[in-house]
């Protein structure tokens, strides 16, 4: 967003003082306008309640220039929030995957968790000479 704003900053000044391009400037403004995002065809209003860290953290972006407003900061928090959500369920179904592959492999040549530890030692051991 800061991007955004000091690119239409940087195009205003050059608004004032080259006259014959104003016209090329205001339709790059407003394309800029749309590709960043500040003209939202439907927005919704939402209270939430914040903690007061959480409170502070957003004030700080908003007055630090980094974001124009609040809820521009609650906005890229659920945009990354969806993305890391989505990667998790990618996760899930990959394990998913995973787990049935090793149902459908058949039964395991390992009786019991000792045999398992037992097995898990050999190979770490043999790892670890091949190694040295």
């Amino acid at each position: 967003m800061c991007r955004v704003r000091n690119e239409l900053q940087i195009r205003s000044e050059l608004f004032r003082k080259r006259p014959f391009f104003n016209i090329l400037l205001l339709v790059g403004i407003i394309t800029t306008i749309k590709q960043g995002g500040l003209i939202m065809a439907h927005v919704e209003k939402l209270s939430i309640a914040l903690t007061p860290e959480m409170a502070a953290v957003v004030r700080q972006c908003v007055e630090s220039g980094e974001y124009a407003s609040s809820s521009e900061v609650i906005r890229e928090a659920l945009r990354d929030w969806k993305l890391k959500r989505s990667l998790q369920l990618n996760e899930i179904v990959e394990l998913r995957s995973l787990w049935q592959t090793g149902l459908e492999s058949g039964p395991s040549r390992l009786a019991d968790m000792d045999a398992i530890k037992a097995e898990a030692r050999r190979r770490l051991l043999s790892q670890d000479t091949e190694q040295h």
